[in-house]
């Protein structure tokens, strides 16, 4: 598999049809590439050992954690943590309480739909509601993971 050329810019659209992929596989990155054009999605390029991972608003992710580092994806995994693990509202003073901004921010969720795409099974999955992991050697590993951004567009 050769190296993905393609780099991360300042985005001015939203992440409604935005896919996040961080992977080396040329074949898949040229298959992806022509499903999206063709489906009105937008696939940006992370870089290894980068904190794209957590800063690129997107509605799903495509994720290989060899080509990302693994580094990186424990910091993703304690990110996904701050943030999705539960907050208990009671542990507030009274104007904290009061505070509509505040309760919004500690209440939030980053729900970013993940595909992992490697064969790392014994590594954790991050505290995100929908994670799938592909093998991306399997017949249909393109069809499983382009479905699974077209229901999630659907929904949106």
């Amino acid at each position: 598999m050769g190296k993905l050329d393609k780099e991360v810019t300042t985005i001015d659209w939203g992440r409604d049809r935005t896919v996040h992929c961080i992977f080396d596989n040329v074949s898949l990155k040229n298959s992806l590439e022509s499903w999206a054009k063709d489906n009105g999605y937008r696939l940006v390029w992370g870089k290894p050992n980068s904190p794209d991972i957590i800063a690129l608003p997107c509605i799903v992710m495509i994720v290989d954690r060899n080509y990302l580092g693994l580094d990186s994806y424990e910091s993703y995994l304690e990110y996904t943590k701050e943030v999705n693990g539960h907050f208990n509202l009671s542990e507030l003073s009274e104007d904290e309480s009061k505070d509509v901004k505040l309760i919004e921010a500690l209440t939030s969720k980053d729900d970013t739909v993940c595909i992992i795409i490697d064969n790392l099974r014994t590594i954790e999955h991050p505290m995100l509601d929908n994670v799938f992991q592909i093998n991306p050697k399997q017949n249909k590993a393109f069809k499983w993971i382009t479905a699974i951004i077209q229901s999630i567009g659907q929904l949106q």
